[in-house]
């Protein structure tokens, strides 16, 4: 028969591999987790940079429909296409006339880093306010 002492051996022999089982477990599921962390920490840096390009397009765009609403006022000429560079940025801007005194400029400003933004405005051409606007964002 079994003594009480070597009973007791067995069992904290026992105890001792189950609880090393169980540390290695948790210790791997911590090690995923932290692994996911970081592979997620490591996406939002570049998701600025784009938000960031995105939006420097955006403004510039903006500026090039202001700043072809201001020449037109200034100076009115044919304004069907031109095309300015700002920076790495190339803009093109169109002109159509829509109805009697209102014009439609489009301006699409596109960069090296492969993305583009497109506006457009409705502007009174004698009083040169600005009537109605849209964009559209796009990225390749």
């Amino acid at each position: 028969m079994w003594k009480r002492s070597d009973r007791m051996r067995s069992c904290v022999a026992n105890s001792r591999g189950a609880a090393l089982f169980v540390v290695l477990v948790y210790v791997q599921i911590m090690l995923i987790v932290i692994l996911h962390v970081l592979m997620f920490l490591g996406q939002l840096r570049p998701v600025s940079r784009n938000e960031q390009e995105r939006m420097r397009l955006h403004y510039i765009a903006e500026a090039g429909v202001y700043f072809t609403a201001e020449r037109m006022l200034r100076e009115p000429d044919d304004y069907t296409w031109r095309e300015y560079h700002i920076e790495d940025v190339t803009i093109g801007v169109l002109v159509e006339p829509r109805g009697k005194d209102d014009v439609w400029i489009q301006v699409s400003a596109n960069a090296m880093s492969l993305y583009s933004t497109r506006l457009w405005a409705v502007m009174n051409r004698p009083t040169g306010k600005i009537t109605e606007w849209s964009e559209f964002r796009l990225s390749n």
